[in-house]
């Protein structure tokens, strides 16, 4: 059984190689051996829920012109998901908008360029694990 990060709206499963550090904006998972970092964030809009356009849109203003998005579910969250090559830093970024009810997560996975094979896909494995703990 994989030990479990709570934050104050999710939770997510964080299994070894995996160590996760609370920073002041966000939270920071990276493994020891690793080549890159996630980074998640969330925000509460006052009143109603979330809606999918809003998610969309805030990928959108996120990424650079040209980046295609595509329909994601990472546990209990659904939104968008969008990667991409920053050519002037040599980095690759993988960016996530999820939301469930008024809770919306940006989650975005960095690293050099050429290197996102190594860990990008148990990454999105770990985002799987994600749940709301407001319902």
């Amino acid at each position: 059984m994989n030990p479990i990060f709570r934050h104050r709206v999710w939770e997510l499963d964080i299994g070894l190689p995996w160590r996760v550090e609370d920073c002041e904006h966000c939270v920071e998972i990276t493994q020891a051996e690793g080549n890159g970092a996630m980074h998640i964030s969330s925000a509460r809009k006052e009143q109603g829920s979330v809606a999918d356009a809003e998610t969309l849109g805030q990928l959108r203003e996120n990424c650079p012109d040209g980046t295609d998005f595509e329909k994601v579910r990472c546990g209990d969250f659904q939104g968008y998901v969008a990667e991409y090559v920053d050519w002037h830093t040599g980095a690759f970024w993988k960016k996530w908008f999820v939301a469930c009810g008024q809770d919306l997560l940006f989650v975005t996975y960095t690293c050099k360029r050429g290197e996102e094979e190594v860990e990008i896909e148990k990454a999105s494995v770990l985002l799987a694990s994600l749940r709301s703990k407001v319902k």
